[in-house]
């Protein structure tokens, strides 16, 4: 989203909302706002894979997984059109690098398929 989307965001925002679902992550208790149609199939299919691959999304409560949002410390993340998530969030704070090796070599493996 480039500066200029950033500015009309609040003009645009009830067109976005219009597209965000609650989808329940299956085989877990998950629950993630995302953009409807295409984007939710690929982003909830990747949690899929997360959890069953990686590590458990549903561990930590209240939830830590976060995709939608109303607002964000980014101006331009997809965060605000529903088109990107954080898995584990909690466990793993933005700009840390607090993931283990092995676990980012599984993520990075996982990105492969998709």
């Amino acid at each position: 989203m480039g500066r200029e989307t950033a500015r009309l965001l609040p003009l645009l925002l009830p067109v976005i909302l219009a597209e965000i679902v609650t989808v329940t992550v299956p085989g877990t208790t998950q629950q993630i706002e995302v953009r409807r149609g295409d984007v939710a199939t690929v982003l909830v299919g990747w949690m899929i894979w997360y959890h069953r691959n990686v590590e458990p999304i549903d561990r930590f409560k209240p939830r830590d997984d976060w995709g939608f949002s109303w607002d964000n410390d980014v101006p331009n993340s997809n965060h605000l059109s529903g088109t990107a998530l954080d898995i584990n969030a909690t466990q793993y704070p933005w700009t840390r690098l607090t993931m283990p090796a092995d676990r980012v070599a599984k993520v990075r493996a996982g990105l492969k398929l998709f």
